[in-house]
């Protein structure tokens, strides 16, 4: 018989639940009569145990609350009975006789001695079809979807966000009781008023959205509240306004000057060690502005994908960049040629970065992006114009806006051999709708779908255009 996976240790107030990470929270004696439980579970959105430490934290603060206030408003049920709530809302909503009815009494009655009145009554109002707790189609909806596992944590995370902002508001933390009214008011309340960047927030807003759609496509919901509530770009309106300085948080490209402030300098300060991230630096980052190649795909670049042609992509963001050939650049040859010397075909270009755990939804470049961005701020390359400004304008993918702009630039100085939408395929972008420095290509469905991809001539034409300024 094949032995069971060993689960990973968990940390306090948290345990498993099946394959599931729930929050358990002991109910002091002196509560236990006024709460009708010895203790108060809820399950996570997540299996990832370093997740969890991070949900815990609300999730404990509202049971903690729950205790304390037990007459207050009816908690959302608990998920050890949703789901078998939600079955009993389909046997009796398909009840001709009132057989179901009789026999969802009787289960009520054993919930309530398990559990408590106000779970028995929550577990009554999901099988009547009166509430859908908020969380209860995360798990079906990533099942349905597959999103990456980065998008998925972005997701419940951000409806995590809108339970504890309903809880506090005292709404019930359900799908119906977001309204559009309601959302716009946790939009106000949670975004706007803590001046939050509107990038972070439209991101949130995009993830309510999603989850929303398969809501009323699979759930039988009405609307969507969150159509239409994104978060617009402030204009400027006054001199005061241009005076205060850049009114944006876009990202950028290097200008020439920190590019080669940044090869100079980085990998190369006081506290590096042999073998550390931070010694590929130099050559990753030359790669980077060479090729336009996101930080993922470099650090994923094996033996087998360097070819005659160039390197060829075969993990990438996008369906545009999957398996995409980029060439080499002349100044890249003496690097690569290093790289793949004495190696199989199945190993690392880069085999001093650190593999990622198999669950991880960090990228095999994710260490690479952390020591660059260390490394960039030591060398004083930033950019946060704004009050309160987390991120920085500029990050290891201004290297490939760098590309671009490096590219276009030549082409408006006569480069011949290649075009904008060369470019486009260069750095993995969709022909069709693609845009280049913000600014929609003409002729997408022409040049993606009737003209084929650019030759291997015209996108070494456009990689070799692009040249480093003097550094060192």
């Amino acid at each position: 018989m094949a032995r069971k996976p060993r689960l990973k240790k968990l940390g306090k107030n948290l345990e498993w639940h099946g394959s599931s990470i729930r929050v358990s929270v002991t109910v002091p004696p002196s509560r236990r009569g006024a709460v009708g439980a010895a203790k108060l579970r809820e399950v996570l959105t997540t299996a990832d145990p370093l997740e969890a430490e991070r949900e815990k934290v609300d999730v404990i603060k509202r049971l903690r609350g729950r205790i304390k206030n037990p007459k207050g408003k009816l908690p959302v049920i608990l998920q050890d009975f949703t789901e078998e709530a939600m079955s009993w809302r389909e046997a009796v909503a398909n009840d001709d006789n009132g057989d179901a009815i009789y026999a969802l009494d009787a289960r009520v009655d054993a919930v309530r001695q398990a559990a408590g009145q106000a779970v028995a009554q929550s577990f009554v109002a999901v099988a009547a079809g009166q509430q859908t707790p908020l969380k209860l189609a995360l798990q079906p909806f990533y099942r349905e979807k597959r999103f990456a596992k980065g998008y998925s944590d972005d997701i419940s995370r951000h409806v995590g966000w809108l339970a504890d902002w309903l809880e506090a508001k005292s709404y019930s933390v359900t799908v119906e009781a977001v309204t559009k009214r309601i959302a716009g008011e946790f939009i106000h309340d949670r975004m706007i008023v803590t001046n939050m960047h509107r990038k972070s927030a439209n991101r949130a807003i995009s993830c309510l959205a999603s989850y929303w759609t398969y809501l009323v496509k699979r759930w039988g919901q009405v609307e969507n509240p969150w159509t239409g509530q994104s978060i617009e770009k402030r204009a400027v309106r006054s001199e005061a306004d241009l005076l205060e300085g850049p009114q944006s948080a876009d990202k950028r490209p290097f200008t020439d000057d920190e590019v080669k402030t940044l090869l100079a300098g980085v990998g190369r300060g006081p506290v590096v060690l042999k073998g550390s991230v931070a010694t590929v630096l130099p050559e990753f980052c030359k790669i980077a502005a060479l090729t336009g190649m996101r930080v993922d795909e470099i650090a994923g670049l094996r033996v087998s994908d360097v070819g005659k042609e160039g390197f060829t992509i075969s993990h990438s963001k996008t369906a545009a960049g999957f398996r995409r050939t980029v060439p080499i650049h002349p100044d890249l040859a003496d690097i690569v040629t290093t790289r793949i010397k004495g190696k199989k075909p199945g190993d690392y270009l880069f085999h001093e970065l650190p593999e990622q755990d198999a669950d991880s939804k960090r990228g095999r470049g994710a260490p690479v992006s952390q020591v660059f961005t260390r490394e960039r701020r030591r060398l004083k390359v930033d950019e946060r114009p704004l009050p309160g400004q987390r991120q920085s304008n500029i990050d290891f993918h201004s290297f490939r806006r760098w590309f671009v702009r490096k590219a276009a630039d030549e082409l408006d100085k006569g480069a011949k051999g290649y075009s904008v939408w060369t470019i486009a395929e260069v750095v993995g972008h969709a022909v069709e709708n693609a845009s280049l420095e913000g600014i929609k290509l003409p002729l997408g469905l022409t040049m993606s779908r009737y003209a084929g991809d650019a030759s291997g001539e015209a996108k070494r034409a456009c990689v070799v255009a692009v040249r480093l300024p003097a550094y060192g």
